[in-house]
């Protein structure tokens, strides 16, 4: 075999783990020497990355929207409508759908699927963005640096989940998911420095699920709440007790009855009624 170079920093890879099975579990997963990064190769491999089916097996989906929702209204509140949040690679679009019932001004992208939730909530790639949203999807990625410097030029700050691999796995560990085979890519965090390094960006993690990537080191209160979960759960907390006040009071600052309004009237429009 001829030598393999890691897709972030260019390091050699080696081949970290050999197992039959699925038709990607059935291949190598290499590991950077250098940075850690471990990835399937994915070069000859002609499965499709996305479907319905490989959507009904994605239980964790609501409950991973509401975790994501309260992590980026905890950390990047957003004081008026003119800041702008993108959920990038988006799927159905739930968390923008949540996001938007939050009063967050989401928009919606995904090249591979139809939402069900966004209404005309889609994203305009000549509106500016202020956060980038990227949930569970730089781990379908083969080449994560072009795909990080994208964003970046569209965006601020990005938000990118992906679960920290632990120091020893095996073919067993979960998040493989063999059932699907559709994770290629898995982040250490010493790949996620060099991943920054890379896109000339600066980067803070917590070290288990959520790293964001910013154009310049982000203020010491924002730092500290992703470094240290517990403290933005508990502000979110805090703001679900708010958000449910305003309710009761009938004063959501929800988008969503607006967003079903615009909805209704452009299809009266598109159908001449």
């Amino acid at each position: 075999m001829s030598e393999v170079r890691c897709p972030i920093c260019g390091g050699i890879a080696n081949i970290a783990l050999l197992s039959q099975g699925h038709d990607l579990l059935s291949r190598p997963l290499f590991q950077c020497s250098e940075c850690s990064f471990c990835y399937f190769d994915t070069s000859d491999w002609s499965g499709e990355p996305f479907s319905e089916e490989l959507n009904e097996l994605d239980l964790g989906s609501v409950a991973r929207c509401l975790l994501v929702a309260d992590f980026v209204t905890a950390v990047f509140p957003s004081r008026t409508t003119e800041y702008r949040v993108l959920d990038w690679g988006g799927g159905d679009g739930l968390l923008t759908r949540v996001l938007r019932d939050r009063g967050v001004n989401c928009v919606w992208h995904d090249p591979f699927v139809e939402p069900r939730f966004v209404g005309d909530s889609r994203y305009d790639d000549r509106t500016h963005i202020n956060l980038t949203v990227v949930s569970e999807v730089f781990l379908h990625l083969t080449d994560p640096v072009s795909a990080m410097k994208l964003l970046l030029s569209k965006s601020d700050v990005v938000i990118m989940t992906a679960v920290v691999p632990p120091r020893e796995f095996d073919a067993k560990w979960w998040y493989l998911m063999p059932a699907t085979g559709q994770h290629v890519a898995f982040y250490p965090k010493n790949s996620l420095q060099a991943l920054a390094a890379q896109t000339n960006s600066c980067t803070c993690s917590d070290g288990r699920f959520f790293h964001v990537f910013s154009h310049r080191r982000l203020p010491f209160v924002k730092r500290l709440l992703i470094r240290f979960r517990p403290l933005a759960y508990g502000r979110a907390f805090l703001q679900h007790g708010a958000r449910m006040l305003r309710v009761a009071f009938g004063r959501s600052a929800s988008m969503t009855a607006d967003d079903q309004v615009r909805l209704i009237v452009a299809r009266r429009e598109a159908s001449g009624r």
